[in-house]
This record gives C-alpha cells, sequence and structure tokens, in this order.
C-alpha cells in the first residue's frame, strides 16, 4: 500500500488543481484540526466533541476529502474564537494523503492537529516474560498494562507494511500460536520511505500540554466491560498477582505510530512487528515502548514531506480497542502447550459495545487534549 501512496500522492496534483479552493484569508496562515472517520464506521465522529464548540462558515468544496469546513473554534480562556480549517479526509493511507496534499496545496496552512484513534498494546512490550521460549511462555508478573484512552502524541509514523517478518508457526498448525517468537526486518527506506520522522516542534508542544491535562473517567458500563477484558486472560487475578484492571490513561511523549491497510491481524506477533518499528522511531528497546496502530498516519506524513515539509503535524492518537483478545493457554498434541485468543470472551452485544465505548472514549480524550492545547497558546 506504500507504493500506492507514493503513486497516488505524486499524480493528485491535477485533482486538486481541477477543483481549485478559494483560500480563505489567503493572506494570513490557519490551523487545520484533521480526522479520518466521519462516523460511518463507528457512528462517533473523530471530531465530535471539537465540532460542538465549532461554527462552520463556509464548507470548502474538496473532491479528495470527505468534508471541510472553515470557521469559528471556541476555546476556552479565549476572549475571541480561532479560525480553524475542520477536515475529515476518509480512513486509510491513501485518502488521508490525497486530502492533505489537496489542503496544503490550497489553503495557507499553520500545522495541522490530527487527533484519532487507534488500536494498542495492552501491555507495554507484550505480556509474555522475557526470554520468550515456544511452549514455555508465561506471563509476565511486572509487566505494565495501559488502559482504554492512553494517548499517543507524535509526529513520528512507520508504514507497518514495510519489512518482513518470520515466524515458527507454520501453516499447518490449526491454532495461532500468539506466543510464537517473531524475527522482523526492513522498517527501513531501502525500497521507498517507510519511516518517517517529521518536524517535532507542534508534538513537542501538544505533549507539553498534556501534562496539565485531567482525563475523564472510564464510563461505568465501559470499566465493567474493560474489567471483563483483563479477566479473561488466563492468569488473572490468581497467578498474575500485579495485574489489576489500568483505568487511568498513559499519555505518551517519545512514542510513535504505525499505519496497516485494511486488513488488521490483532495478534501478538503483530504487535511485536509493530514495537520493532516503533523502537526504531524512537531510539528505544521494542520491550520498552507500546504499539499504537491507525490506518492514517503515513499517508499524512507522505503528502507533508512531498509537498509542505515546513507544515507541522501532531498525530493525536487514543487508544480505542487493544490489539488483540484476551489470552489463554491450551494444549495440543504432537505441538505442546500453546497460546490463543478467546474471541468469545463475552457475548456478541457485548463485544459491540465495548468497541463503541472505547472508540468513544479515545475520541473524547483527544478531542480534549486539542482543545486544551489551544487553551494554552
Amino acid at each position: 500500500m506504500r507504493a500506492l501512496v507514493l503513486i497516488i500522492v505524486a499524480a493528485c496534483g491535477a485533482i486538486a488543481a481541477s477543483a481549485s479552493v478559494a483560500a480563505p484569508h489567503a493572506e494570513s496562515r490557519i490551523p487545520a484540526i484533521m480526522a479520518a472517520d466521519i462516523g460511518a464506521t463507528s457512528g462517533s465522529p473523530e471530531l465530535m466533541y471539537i465540532e460542538r464548540n465549532f461554527t462552520a462558515e463556509r464548507v470548502l468544496p474538496v473532491p479528495t476529502c470527505v468534508k471541510v469546513s472553515v470557521g469559528a473554534l471556541a476555546v476556552a480562556g479565549k476572549a475571541q474564537p480561532m479560525r480553524v480549517v475542520l477536515a475529515y479526509s476518509g480512513i486509510g493511507a491513501v485518502a488521508a494523503a490525497l486530502c492533505v496534499q489537496a489542503l496544503v496545496t490550497e489553503l495557507n496552512l499553520e500545522y495541522i492537529l490530527w487527533p484519532g484513534t487507534a488500536g494498542a498494546s495492552a501491555v507495554i512490550g507484550g505480556p509474555f516474560a522475557k526470554p520468550m521460549t515456544r511452549g514455555a511462555c508465561t506471563l509476565n508478573d511486572d509487566a505494565t498494562m495501559l488502559s482504554l484512552g492512553s494517548t499517543c502524541v507524535t509526529s513520528k509514523t512507520a508504514n507497518i507494511m514495510c519489512g518482513m517478518c518470520q515466524g515458527e508457526q507454520t501453516s499447518s498448525f490449526p491454532v495461532a500460536d500468539e506466543c510464537a517468537v517473531r524475527r522482523c526486518s526492513g522498517q527501513n527506506n531501502t525500497m521507498g520511505q517507510c519511516l518517517f520522522a517529521l518536524n517535532t516542534s507542534l508534538a513537542d508542544k501538544v505533549s507539553a500540554a498534556t501534562a496539565t491535562y485531567v482525563a475523564p473517567p472510564m464510563p461505568a458500563a465501559m470499566m465493567e466491560h474493560a474489567e471483563a477484558w483483563w479477566t479473561a486472560t488466563l492468569g488473572k487475578p490468581t497467578t498474575v498477582n500485579n495485574w489489576t484492571t489500568p483505568t487511568r490513561p498513559t499519555f505518551f511523549a517519545q512514542c510513535a505510530t504505525t499505519t496497516t491497510a485494511n486488513l488488521i491481524d490483532p495478534s501478538l506477533p503483530m504487535d511485536a512487528w509493530c514495537r520493532d518499528a516503533v523502537g526504531t522511531l524512537v531510539g528505544k528497546h521494542p520491550d520498552e515502548v507500546p504499539c499504537v496502530s491507525d490506518m492514517e498516519d503515513t499517508g499524512v506524513a507522505q503528502a507533508l514531506a512531498e509537498m509542505a515539509p515546513e507544515v507541522p503535524v501532531a498525530f493525536i492518537r487514543g487508544m480505542s480497542n487493544y490489539g488483540n483478545s484476551p489470552l489463554y493457554r491450551g494444549e495440543l498434541a504432537g505441538y505442546g502447550t500453546y497460546w490463543g485468543q478467546n474471541f468469545t470472551w463475552a457475548p456478541a452485544a457485548t463485544l459491540e459495545a465495548f468497541n463503541k465505548e472505547g472508540y468513544n472514549f479515545a475520541v473524547r480524550i483527544t478531542n480534549e487534549i486539542v482543545l486544551h492545547f489551544l487553551a494554552s497558546l
């Protein structure tokens, strides 16, 4: 998909030019707040809480974006509202690249704030104690669990479709062993850009602002479902004594995101691959970082790197769901002990409710961080 993004971003100038947008106050720079999902997928637009403080003055006709509005954003502590661009790109790296390319071509953007949701690690560095040996994995009693709503603020992102991983499991194995060791390599720019470390100035300021931001408590129904999620993992609460359901979001300053395609593989091997790329970007061991996985950031980064490197961006990604289902330990004749995912740990209605709750909670937190940052300016 990375190659497709490169091709489309390079070619879409003609698309944007064919539908020229009259820039609002073209003589002055204007900040943009952007996101992917207008609510068609989740029911909760990713700018929902920001839009409650926004008065649209004009809708701009940008064919390569889902919706673009210019208007006034009320910010706490400010006597006058801010003029901003609010835009939805649509889901996926290609959609994000096309929308950003059109906006930076036609508008005089000061910076881009991109709040949004992400699938992420339930446990920093993965849940298994090190070293991992197939058939002998145990849960790490000292692991740091992450609450839904935990947020990564960064300008660094990696295309997870780059590189290659080799694992111990074979196609003949009837269940996916979550303990299978993955050896990954290739998160580099040998075959075209895979890693993006853009201007950090904006992300640093947003990260600093989170120090005084107080996250809302997890809603009661969501807390109940989170308790059930963690309880469903084998060993909790008896054999993994330190594991308690995390309830307060963590805010990461030294982090990075990874962008995947529409086909997402929720698994610990994918989590390890993701953390390998994140560790490369932030200069840390994969065991020290969480995976934060989205579907747009490398498209945004590619468009900015090619078209407007002077426009800083801050990705504010809130954890809306875990990157794997609760774990269980099983035995298989001829193979031995394995770890699998319990995809049916709750009734279907509960699973759907938990997904929506996590999405809305992450949207609320990331939107509030944006508003909190703007109030600090």
